[in-house]
């Protein structure tokens, strides 16, 4: 019931420990990493712990294998190739430039690249992107999240 998991959250319980007992199905669904995703890497955790490793578990592994791959629809190399063109970047300002908007990464984990979801999250955190990336343009970094906190 979710009121009740809002309820027990503002009462002061841990979130992950208390209340979600650490499950990974329920931690990525909050995560908003898709129902889908979630309860397969889920399952694919739990096959793992398995201490039997019968043909029939190592097989259902392998096709979660199959099917989960790595969510990351940002163009990294893209990135690299950019960051690459940077003359004369020590590793400091070339680790740093990550954190800029134009260059904000999109979360990464596993998911199912078939699934409508997917399909849906990716085109919802593209969106999401956009919007930040508008947001920060041509902005001092600090400042604009300070007044994004403050002033919503």
């Amino acid at each position: 019931d979710p009121e009740m998991i809002l309820n027990n959250c503002l009462k002061g319980e841990k979130l992950l420990s208390n209340i979600l007992h650490k499950h990974n199905g329920l931690i990525g669904v909050l995560l908003h990493y898709g129902r889908n995703n979630a309860w397969n890497f889920y399952q694919r955790e739990q096959l793992f712990k398995c201490k039997d490793a019968s043909f029939e578990i190592k097989n259902k592994i392998q096709l979660l294998n199959k099917k989960l791959l790595l969510f990351a629809p940002h163009d990294y190399d893209d990135i690299e190739k950019i960051l690459e063109e940077t003359d004369e970047h020590d590793s400091d300002e070339f680790t740093y430039l990550y954190l800029l908007p134009q260059y904000m990464a999109l979360p990464a984990f596993s998911a199912d690249p078939d699934d409508n979801e997917t399909k849906q999250l990716k085109q919802e955190y593209e969106e999401i992107r956009k919007k930040v990336q508008a947001i920060y343009l041509n902005k001092d970094f600090l400042e604009e999240t300070l007044k994004q906190i403050v002033f919503g």
